[in-house]
């Protein structure tokens, strides 16, 4: 009884400390809208579709990278930075230096061509 009594507390406990996804995606900043041809167009050049699924984006049913659908739902980039645009910017232009054990590579990208990226990540996935 008394771990019945334990684990119902702990359940509700953690049910009042959640934060939803909702409350991150309303907290989360706005930023610039993106030329979803410009930023496709990215995409293709830097080979993102080679390991991503990517909406709105032709391309091989791959899964060596995760899909990005629906990122701007997500709490978490790569499963350590909390999702924010900064954050995505960041993890697209050095990813090694968030995870060194990432298999994503460094491609290159300036700021200005991640944040084309990265609106349109939020925007159209």
């Amino acid at each position: 009884m008394k771990r019945l009594l334990l684990l119902l507390t702990l359940l509700i406990v953690a049910a009042c400390t959640a934060q939803t996804n909702t409350e991150l995606v309303t907290a989360m900043p706005t930023f610039e809208a993106a030329d979803h041809d410009q930023a496709r167009d990215l995409m293709r050049q830097y080979g993102c579709r080679s390991c991503h699924v990517i909406p709105g984006l032709a391309g091989p049913d791959v899964h060596t990278g995760p899909a990005l659908g629906n990122f701007r739902e997500r709490s978490y980039i790569a499963g350590r930075l909390p999702n924010t645009p900064e954050n995505l910017v960041l993890w697209i232009r050095n990813p090694q230096s968030i995870d060194h054990q990432t298999a994503m590579p460094i491609l290159g990208l300036t700021e200005a061509q991640a944040r084309i990226i990265m609106a349109y990540l939020y925007e159209r996935t």
